[in-house]
């Protein structure tokens, strides 16, 4: 069985791979060490055959009272240990304990950093390293469509499309020191079609570690591959010998993609997104609506059925907003599975009280780096053309949603300075790929 060692030298410690037994040992020898000498050291005690134990080496500049071994949490407190050892009187020279990675109640540690301890009668300060205790390896591995995709969906790839060169970008997390990583294609039949492979990936410690950026068009020499169901794989050895794998499937479609433009009619009371903060969007949003409150009111229509009436209002005496009326609107499109690409929307209606010259706005939020679009009208008019904003969807971390939200079109409807507008009905163009008919 595999072990490391981690080695006290005077005030110091040292840690290198050793193939001696796994069992603890205490040899005396002087062996002349001068000066501190520290490296770092891990191990798994998972129980697999493999660097199951640290060997501990140690030694002392001369004979010594209370010596003791002790580990800690990286950052726990001075007297919350996880094991002491306490060897007594020992004398000097060279010494070695084997740390099984278990605590003083006899159970294994949990994975992480944690600092082994030299001390004894007379010592100046306790000398010390850290050790990690590394029980699994877990890589990771993302499958990017160029959209987000609803739970349960596999991403799928269309290399039979002529209108632009389809691709899946995949790429891996591993940790931060990972002896070897690949990634493996497989076909239905199970033969490999993409592999590749890295050696000795290193990173900042703590820190996951990317590896391969790959952008995979289901295409051997110009030629696209057979359809079916593809597996995607990333598998690897850590630096203490765990093994981990994930396994992603894949679709090679046999269908192509083209470009589509959708118009789509909708009610204004069916497409309620929320106020100014729907998908937690916008920097903060959130503070702007609870210390400057819109004080107008958006309430159902008695001009329009299914429409809504946006109504500026100021506020009361004692009251802090602003007279803003508004709300956002979403309309989903899951069947672009590269996300809606351009999008405009038109509103079709009338200030609430006839006669009156109330005036609304309507924007649609672009991408981030783009242009929003605005246009102000009374009875009705329409943005300019914009790349959407969440047209590739929102996943459930920034939407708030226990699901991701497909590919949509968000855009808004307000009205300010005591205006009030009826909105009838809402026209959205999006345009799109879609798989052909």
């Amino acid at each position: 069985m595999r072990r490391l060692h981690v080695s006290l030298l005077g005030l110091a410690v040292v840690a290198a791979a050793v193939s001696t037994p796994a069992s603890a040992s205490a040899s005396s020898s002087d062996d002349g060490a001068s000066g501190p000498r520290v490296v770092a050291g891990a191990f798994s005690p998972n129980g697999d055959g493999r660097d199951d134990t640290l060997l501990v080496r140690y030694v002392l500049p001369r004979d010594a009272d209370r010596v003791e071994l002790t580990i800690d949490e990286l950052y726990a407190g001075p007297t919350d240990h996880v094991r002491v050892v306490r060897l007594g009187r020992v004398e000097q020279g060279s010494h070695s304990w084997t740390f099984d990675g278990r605590n003083g109640n006899g159970t294994i540690v949990d994975d992480g950093t944690y600092r082994v301890s030299l001390s004894y009668a007379g010592s100046p300060a306790a000398a010390g390293n850290r050790l990690v205790v590394d029980t699994s390896f877990s890589p990771r591995l993302a499958v990017d469509s160029g959209a987000i995709r609803l739970a349960g969906v596999n991403p799928a790839v269309y290399p039979r499309t002529s209108v632009v060169r389809d691709a899946l970008h995949l790429s891996g997390l591993v940790e931060h020191r990972t002896r070897r990583v690949s990634l493996t294609i497989r076909n239905p039949r199970g033969r490999v079609v993409l592999r590749k492979v890295k050696r000795n990936v290193k990173g900042p410690a703590q820190v996951y570690s990317s590896v391969f950026d790959e952008r995979w068009t289901a295409r051997v020499d110009g030629r696209p591959l057979p359809p079916g169901r593809y597996r995607a794989v990333i598998a690897g050895v850590d630096r203490v010998g765990n093994r981990g794998r994930v396994e992603q499937p894949i679709w090679v479609s046999k269908e192509r993609l083209v470009w589509h433009e959708e118009v789509r009619t909708v009610r204004p009371q069916g497409s309620e997104g929320g106020g100014a903060c729907f998908f937690d969007g916008g920097a903060g949003c959130s503070d702007a609506e609870t210390f400057n409150p819109p004080c107008g009111t958006v309430t159902a229509s008695q001009l329009y059925a299914g429409g809504l009436s946006y109504r500026s209002a100021p506020c009361p005496e004692g009251r802090t907003g602003n007279d803003r009326a508004g709300m956002s609107h979403w309309l989903p499109f899951p069947q672009a599975p590269r996300g809606v690409a351009r999008a405009r929307v038109r509103f079709v209606g009338a200030p609430t009280h006839a006669g009156e010259g109330d005036v609304g706005t309507l924007s649609v939020s672009a991408t981030a780096g783009q242009q929003s679009s605005f246009t102000t009208s009374a009875t009705g008019s329409e943005t300019a053309d914009v790349t959407p904003r969440y047209g590739l969807g929102v996943d459930g971390d920034t939407s708030g949603s226990a699901d991701p939200i497909p590919p949509g079109v968000l855009w808004g409807f307000s009205t300010t300075s005591g205006n009030a507008v009826d909105v009838q009905e809402f026209v959205v163009t999006a345009r799109y790929l879609a798989v052909e008919d």
